[in-house]
């Protein structure tokens, strides 16, 4: 599921679909998260921005992050993965599944954009 960050704001915030206001995908089915990545597409100079994976509004744990979110880079692609463990971010068929990030610390700049690929695999479905 894409989304995006439009001038990042010292400020904690939604992801959108890249639809104006839509903030979140609804699952067809019931299934888990399984990975994340995301980027910047300007160097932050100071702070840091972390996206968090949400289902109805609600902030998900994440993959073995102590901080419960990912630190999201500057001109280069993170990913996490939960890496083949039982799936522990399930929701269920009509869930919203959406993302949101939080600012730590004076965000400079705050112009940046930036690309979200939230990566999810449904139950009962036969790859």
């Amino acid at each position: 599921m894409p989304f995006q960050l439009t001038n990042a704001v010292q400020a904690n915030g939604t992801l959108t679909t890249g639809q104006t206001g839509v903030t979140s995908w609804v699952a067809p089915g019931a299934g888990s998260f399984v990975g994340y990545s995301g980027s910047l597409n300007e160097s932050i100079v100071t702070g840091t921005i972390k996206a968090h994976a949400t289902i109805n509004g609600s902030l998900c744990p994440v993959f073995g992050d102590t901080t419960d979110s990912w630190l999201v880079p500057e001109h280069s692609y993170a990913y996490h993965r939960q890496g083949g463990r039982k799936p522990l971010f399930t929701f269920q068929a009509g869930d919203r599944l959406g993302m949101e990030y939080r600012t730590t610390g004076t965000l400079n700049p705050t112009t940046g954009d930036g690309s979200f690929l939230l990566v999810a695999l449904l139950e009962n479905i036969i790859y």
